[in-house]
């Protein structure tokens, strides 16, 4: 499961959402603005620049918010809200539940 595509500024959003449509990745929801509010109480707690986007996207706001450690700015976008879902792991990348041996306990 991919949220927020691209909303971390680890690689851009163009680029994941290529990846997500190579391994043949769906849409298959949105975070909406109500999604956020019931979350309120943990996004105070533990917010993250890139939860905050995923916010802001679902709140409907638009433009460009420049990251800290110097990455270019993200954009947010349509979709900065949205949920994919694939049942291939993306290429290169390791799923902390995959079950490799230091993870076997996650499995």
């Amino acid at each position: 499961m991919v949220l927020g595509p691209g909303a971390d500024a680890e690689l851009p959003e163009s680029e994941v959402l290529g990846l997500l449509e190579e391994v043949g990745a769906v849409t298959v929801g949105r975070i909406a603005g109500d999604d956020v509010r019931s979350l309120d109480a943990v996004l105070s707690w533990h917010p993250t620049e890139a939860s905050a986007l995923v916010a802001a996207g679902a709140d409907g706001l638009k433009g460009s918010v420049a990251m800290r450690r110097g990455h270019a700015p993200v954009p947010i976008s349509d979709h900065t809200a949205e949920v994919w879902l694939t049942d291939d792991p993306l290429p290169g990348v390791v799923s902390p539940c995959s079950g490799t041996p230091e993870n076997d306990e996650l499995t």
